[in-house]
C-alpha cells in the first residue's frame, strides 16, 4: 500500500481515533481487532503461514493488539508462544477484553525466556507504543537487547519499542524491526533521523471496519458497507507530511520551443577556497545538470583550469572583488558556501563560534547577504552565518546536523533528540527555508515541515551536500520559489541517489554519479 503523506503527532492521532469512533458509532475494541488483523496479515504476506511466532505483550492497547495477533494466530492453527511482560491481572479496558479473547480460544503466555529467543521465526512486538515518553525500563530493555541480538526479524505494532513516535528518537534502547505497520495516521517519528534504522519496512493500514460492527448500523441505512477510519483523518490539519514530487516538476521535463539559454535563468556559485576546490567544481556542474540556463563560477585561481575541464559549458572566473560585484548584479541566484574555507588551521568544532575566518570569506559573506536575489548557503557560509545570525525570507541554508548546531548554539546530540523542533527553531532563527539534512531530510519554511523519504546510506560521502546546493541553486535559477525549489531538489537529488544505488548497490556512491543521474531522474519522475 502507498504510504499516506500526511504525519502525525501521535497524540493527535489518539484523541482523533477516539472521536472519529464515537461520531461513527464505533465500538473502539472494534479498531483493536482491526489492528491486530492488520499485524497478523503482515506476518503472513511476509513469513507465511507455518512461521514460529512469538508475540511480546505490554500492559497497554499496544500490547492489546499483540493479543489479537497471538489469538488470530491460533485460530489459524499457526505456532504462537505469548509472554506477557506486565501482569495479565494489571490489564484494563480493551487490552483486558484481548487478553481474555485470547484464553478463551486456548491461548496460554509464558515467561521470557532469553535461551528460547532462537526457537521462534518471527518476534511480534507488542511491547510499547506511541505513549512512551521516558527512557524504556530496565526490564525491557534487557528483552529489546536480547531480541536485537538474536537476529530474528520482528514485526513492530504501530512503533519498534522504544522509539519515539513524534520525534523519531531512542529513548534508551529500541527494537530494530524489520517491519513496521502503523495505524490510522503515519506517526511523524517514524521516517526521520535515528528511526530510519529502526522501522524497517514501514507499512501502513487505515484500520478498515465492517458497517455491520458500527453500533447504529442498519441493513436498510445508506452506510457504506465498510468505514475506513484512516480517509476519517484527512480532514485533520498535521504540521508535517512526506515529500513528493509537485505538480511543478512536470516543467522541468519540457521546454517552451521558443525558449534560449536566458528563458531559465542565470546561476552564480561562490566557493572553492585553496585545496577545496572540488565542492564548488562539483555544485557547478550540478547546477548545470539541474537545467540552470547559465551558470557562473567564481573560485579561487587554482581551481579555474579543472573547472573549465569538469564543466566547460559554465563561465569560470577567480574571484575578485571586481567579478563578485559584476557577478552578483548579473545573476538571478545566489549559491555561496561549498568549499569556501573561512578558517584558517582547519574547521571550526561544533561549539566554538569564534574561529579565525578570513577576511574575504567574512567580506563574501558580507556582500551576498546584502543582495536581495534568492540564495542557497551551505557549508562554511553557514559557519560566518552562525557567527553573524540573520534573518533572510529569500533564502535557503541547507545544514547536516553538526552545521544546524553551530547555527543554533547547541549540540549535535540536542540536534539529533528531536529533528522537527531543530528544523522549526532554525526556520524561526534565521527565516526563509530550512533543509535539515540526514537520513529523512527535513525542510522547514515555517508553516510546513516536509520529510523526504527516499535517500540511502551510500549518500553519506563527501560532495553530497555540494551537490544538492547545485541542484537548489538552479531550480531557483528557472523561477521556482524557494520553498518548491528546496522541494524538488531535494527529491531529485535523493532519487538520482536510489536510481544509482539501486543499479549499482550503495557502497561507493559518489556525488558525480548523483549528478550524472539527474537527467534520466527528472525524466523518470
Amino acid at each position: 500500500m502507498t504510504l499516506p503523506s500526511q504525519l502525525y503527532r501521535s497524540q493527535q492521532v489518539k484523541c482523533g481515533e477516539v472521536k472519529v469512533a464515537r461520531a461513527v458509532g464505533i465500538d473502539m475494541y472494534q479498531l483493536m481487532l482491526a489492528a491486530g488483523d492488520a499485524v497478523y496479515d503482515c506476518v503472513l504476506q511476509h513469513y507465511g503461514t507455518q512461521v514460529k511466532l512469538w508475540v511480546l505483550c505490554g500492559g497497554g492497547n499496544n500490547g492489546g493488539d499483540g493479543y489479537v495477533v497471538a489469538k488470530l494466530a491460533l485460530q489459524q492453527g499457526g505456532d504462537v508462544r505469548v509472554t506477557a511482560m506486565s501482569e495479565p491481572a494489571k490489564l484494563s479496558g480493551d487490552a483486558k477484553r484481548a487478553y481474555e479473547d485470547f484464553i478463551a480460544v486456548g491461548g496460554k503466555t509464558v515467561p521470557f525466556d532469553m535461551a528460547q529467543v532462537s526457537d521462534c521465526d518471527v518476534v511480534v512486538d507488542a511491547l510499547l507504543g506511541t505513549g512512551l515518553s521516558g527512557d524504556v525500563r530496565p526490564e525491557i530493555a534487557t528483552v529489546i537487547t536480547a531480541i536485537n541480538q538474536s537476529h530474528i526479524p520482528v514485526v513492530a505494532v504501530d512503533v519498534p519499542s522504544g522509539l519515539c513516535s513524534n520525534r523519531g528518537c531512542v529513548l534508551g534502547n529500541s527494537i530494530k524491526a524489520a517491519h513496521t505497520i502503523t495505524f490510522i495516521g503515519i506517526k511523524q517519528g517514524l521516517v526521520t533521523g535515528k528511526a530510519r534504522s529502526y522501522v524497517g519496512q514501514l507499512h501502513y493500514s487505515p484500520l478498515v471496519i465492517s458497517a455491520k460492527n458500527i453500533a447504529t448500523y442498519s441493513e436498510l441505512s445508506r452506510q457504506p458497507a465498510m468505514v475506513n477510519i484512516g480517509e476519517l483523518f484527512q480532514n485533520i490539519e498535521t504540521p508535517s507530511a512526506m515529500l513528493d514530487f509537485p505538480v511543478i516538476l512536470q516543467r522541468l521535463k519540457t521546454r517552451e520551443p521558443s525558449a534560449h539559454k536566458g528563458t531559465h535563468g542565470k546561476a552564480l556559485l561562490i566557493g572553492g577556497g585553496t585545496g577545496l576546490g572540488g565542492a564548488i567544481l562539483l555544485a557547478t556542474k550540478a547546477c548545470l545538470r539541474a537545467g540552470a540556463g547559465l551558470t557562473a563560477c567564481l573560485t579561487e585561481p587554482q581551481h579555474l583550469n579543472a573547472g573549465l575541464i569538469s564543466s566547460p559549458e559554465a563561465m569560470f572566473a577567480e574571484w575578485t572583488m571586481q567579478q563578485v560585484k559584476y557577478r552578483l548584479s548579473w545573476c538571478d541566484v545566489i549559491a555561496f558556501g561549498p568549499g569556501l574555507g573561512c578558517f584558517q588551521g582547519g574547521a571550526a568544532q561544533q561549539k566554538e563560534l569564534q574561529p579565525d575566518a578570513s577576511a574575504w570569506a567574512v567580506q563574501l559573506a558580507a556582500m551576498v547577504a546584502q543582495s536581495d536575489k534568492a540564495k542557497v548557503l551551505d557549508a562554511d557560509a553557514l559557519t560566518l552565518l552562525a557567527l553573524n545570525p540573520n534573518v533572510d525570507e529569500n533564502r535557503i541554508i541547507t545544514p547536516h546536523p553538526g552545521e544546524a548546531a553551530r547555527l543554533l548554539n547547541t549540540s549535535v546530540a540536542e540536534i539529533e533528540s528531536d529533528r522537527y523542533r531543530a528544523v522549526g527553531n532554525l526556520q524561526a532563527r534565521y527565516g526563509g527555508v530550512v533543509v535539515l539534512k540526514g537520513a529523512g531530510t527535513l525542510i522547514c519554511d515555517g508553516n510546513k515541515t516536509y520529510v523526504c523519504s527516499t535517500g540511502n546510506p551510500g549518500m553519506a560521502c563527501g560532495g553530497m551536500g555540494d551537490a544538492l546546493t547545485g541542484i537548489i541553486a538552479a531550480l531557483l535559477a528557472q523561477r521556482l520559489d524557494i520553498m518548491t525549489a528546496a522541494r524538488v531538489g531535494v527529491m531529485l537529488h535523493s532519487y538520482a541517489a536510489d536510481l544509482n544505488a539501486e543499479a549499482n548497490g550503495p557502497c561507493g556512491l559518489l556525488a558525480s554519479d548523483v549528478i550524472d543521474d539527474l537527467r534520466y531522474a527528472i525524466q523518470c519522475t
